[in-house]
Formats: C-alpha cells, structure tokens, sequence
C-alpha cells in the first residue's frame, strides 16, 4: 500500500500528510480500500522520486527480494546467485538488490523478458523455453527459486558447496528441505516476508538513489480488482500490477 497519514496514534513516529509506503504484515488483508489501520512500524516515509501509486508496487515484493538474498540466502559481493522467475514482481527487484549487494547475477524468464531483465542489469539471462535449469553444468552460492516450479533436490547440483536455495512457496516439501537443512551443507529456505520500516528506509534511499527502478505492468482501479487478479493469475506480468483508488 501507499498513500498519506491521515489520523496517527499516541507515540506514533510518523504524522498526519506523511506520505507513505509499507505492508500489512500476516497476510491480513485490508488494503483493497481507500482508508486502511495499520502498524506504524510497518510503514516509511515513501521515495520522494516516484508517485504513490508506483510506491504501492514496492513493499511485497521489494523486501521480499531482500529477505530472500540479503537475509536467508546472506548472499556477499562477489558471489554467484541464480534468479529463477526474474521478470516477475519480485523477480525484477531481485535482479537489481543482489546487483546492489555486489553479486553476479544469472536470470532465468522467457525470450519475451531478456531485454528487460538484461536492463536491470542481470550479467547474464537464460531463456527457460531453450535451456533446463537441472541440465546447467555450473554452481551458484544462492538460487533464488521466485517462481518455485522447482524443489531443493532438483536443483541442489547447482548450489555450491554450502549454497543455499531459497524458495517463496509454502509446501509441506519445502518445510521438510528445510528441517533437514539443519544437519546439511546446503541449505534450503523459505522466505516468509515482513514488512520493517529499516527495510523499507533502504529501498527508499535505493530507489531515490536511481539504484532501483520500479516496474509496473499495468495499473487498474479498485473496481476493477477482479480483473486485475485474472492478469495476475495469467503469471504473464512483467513487474507489478497496481490498484489504484481515486
């Protein structure tokens, strides 16, 4: 969500005319409206270089980006990561956070999206209709699986020796991979996101840097929300699918 304070509580840290970006944590819902309560530790101030309604494209899938590389996969400069999904909502922020962070990147999405994803800057795309990610002769330090069509085990060739493969999918699979993670080299994740204003402050000062751009694919009103998780539901968007309430 994005949009401006118009009431706070006592001990608030942000004020009324604040303009602001952030997520509901918990998966509570309540942003398809033009009023919405949430936590003031959830929110920032939004980037000053960008217009709310692309501000609102940011906090999911941004710091889920984050939270993958940075957090679970602790991925360094100068290492290798491989980006399954990277012309997704998460997928383009991914591409550009681990480029930040000093890593080499590989992108995996269509022949449709490597212009795009190579603009990102990705130091290298493969085309997923013309190369099997299980067939590649060569390891990443963190496989970030954002569309997580693969599992631990079909790509654990690819991880380095104490790599780690992060997936956004909630299966009783990944939980397993996970568990036994704790008495293996390599290791599996499942990034869980929430929103934190630190978090937020950083992809604010990125984005107002330049260091990060925003996608947006298309933008609908509020009335149209139906539609709008129809497009999404095609998994043919590149970027970002907005609401927009007038």
């Amino acid at each position: 969500i994005a949009g401006e304070v118009v009431e706070v509580g006592l001990g608030a840290v942000l004020a009324k005319g604040d303009q602001v970006y952030g997520m509901i944590n918990d998966f509570a819902g309540r942003a398809y409206a033009e009023y919405a309560a949430v936590n003031c530790q959830q929110l920032a101030k939004a980037p000053a270089s960008i217009e709310l309604a692309v501000a609102a494209a940011v906090p999911l899938a941004a710091q889920t980006a984050l939270q993958a590389l940075r957090d679970d996969g602790q991925l360094q400069a100068g290492q290798a990561v491989l980006i399954n999904g990277a012309s997704g909502g998460v997928g383009v922020f991914a591409v550009q956070i681990a480029k930040i962070l000093g890593a080499q990147v590989t992108a995996v999405c269509s022949h449709r999206n490597v212009e795009l994803v190579t603009e990102l800057g990705a130091d290298r795309v493969i085309d997923y209709t013309k190369t099997e990610l299980v067939d590649l002769d060569e390891q990443f330090d963190v496989v970030f699986d954002v569309f997580g069509n693969y599992r631990f085990e079909q790509l654990r060739t690819l991880l380095s020796a104490r790599g780690t493969y992060v997936n956004t999918i909630p299966s009783a699979r990944i939980f397993k991979d996970v568990a036994r993670s704790f008495v293996r080299r390599q290791r599996a994740r499942l990034v869980i996101v929430k929103s934190r204003r630190d978090q937020l402050d950083w992809l604010r000062q990125q984005i107002d840097a330049g260091s990060l751009r925003v996608v947006v694919d298309r933008s609908f009103p509020l009335a149209d929300v139906a539609e709008a998780h129809r497009y999404m539901e095609t998994k043919r968007a590149r970027g970002k699918v907005v609401l927009a309430v007038d």
